[in-house]
């Protein structure tokens, strides 16, 4: 009986150092059907548009800065049982400064928490700056942005932070 207590609180000790090591893994896509109006994933509808030669990198890095943030261990690529895979499906830069813009930043990107090859939760960030007279709900949003235009990583980000909150239960 000993021996089985003892065997048990062996086995249970191993499982909580294997899962304060657990790593989870992360993977960055763009959409390659530029036609396609609902996400490969997990069939939600999408908004395609322009994506900027630099997204997928820029997507990674504020994926990963958000991840150490919040001392989160990942691995890049999908060899983890669980992994965050972003679909981007817009990611357009603004045109013009930070207090006149012709054209506002645009960014479209699915965050799906995947269990092996399953999408267990999802996270939709699909957001056009828009100026604050054409949308006064709007108000505490511009508050927060220094009433500016933002440029696109800059959009992408607070929607990186708004996923990474939600999903950080399940990736711990």
């Amino acid at each position: 009986m000993r021996l089985l207590t003892v065997l048990s609180i062996v086995v249970c000790a191993a499982l909580l150092a294997c899962g304060e090591t657990m790593a989870i893994g992360l993977e960055i896509r763009q959409i390659e059907d530029v036609s396609a109006v609902q996400c490969p994933v997990c069939a939600r509808g999408i908004r395609v548009g322009h994506i900027h030669q630099d997204a997928a990198a820029t997507m990674m890095t504020l994926m990963q800065e958000g991840l150490l943030s919040r001392d989160v261990k990942y691995t890049v690529g999908r060899e983890e049982a669980k992994t965050l895979n972003v679909l981007v499906f817009r990611f357009t830069e603004r045109q013009g400064g930070n207090f006149a813009a012709d054209k506002p930043a645009s960014v479209g990107y699915h965050v799906h928490l995947m269990d092996g090859n399953v999408p267990v939760r999802v996270f939709v960030f699909d957001q056009t700056q828009e100026a604050l007279l054409d949308n006064l709900f709007n108000f505490f949003t511009s508050i927060k942005r220094g009433f500016r235009w933002v440029t696109a990583p800059e959009l992408a980000n607070e929607g990186v932070n708004q996923a990474l909150d939600l999903f950080l239960e399940d990736i711990r």
